[in-house]
């Protein structure tokens, strides 16, 4: 499998009878989109981000693929969740991993290029 995100979304409106329909469903309610749900039970506190990228270990259980009366594709699975890692805080800034010189060196080399048309340009230093 590619390394390609999968937008797990799907829109009230394609749910249709694979989810309950309420009766004052406006039509902006059946563009929302709708996301799988994990939720987790347990001993442990995840003590996790308000938005993260977390490396997900998953085992597919089950997968049904079937066409639905309206003729449009339909496909169900059932993965156990088995573990999260490398969470990272997704709100947090992150600090950049190198320095970018590409301005401080155009400038240095704008300014030893001045110096030189001046007639002083021998400092190797690069104190101008």
């Amino acid at each position: 499998m590619s390394d390609d995100k999968i937008d797990l979304g799907v829109s009230q409106k394609d749910l249709g009878c694979c989810q309950p329909v309420e009766i004052s469903s406006s039509p902006s309610e059946k563009e929302r989109i709708e996301y799988p749900a994990f939720h987790y039970s347990g001993p442990v506190d995840l003590d996790l981000p308000e938005n993260f990228e977390a490396t997900v270990c998953l085992k597919k259980i089950s997968e049904t693929s079937r066409v639905k009366s309206d003729g449009k594709h339909w496909y169900e699975c059932c993965i156990e969740v088995h573990s999260l890692e490398d969470v990272e805080d997704q709100d947090e800034v992150k600090q950049p991993t190198s320095r970018n010189n590409d301005a401080e060196t155009a400038l240095d080399t704008l300014a030893k290029a001045i110096m030189q048309k001046r007639g002083g340009g021998d400092d190797e230093d690069g104190d101008y």
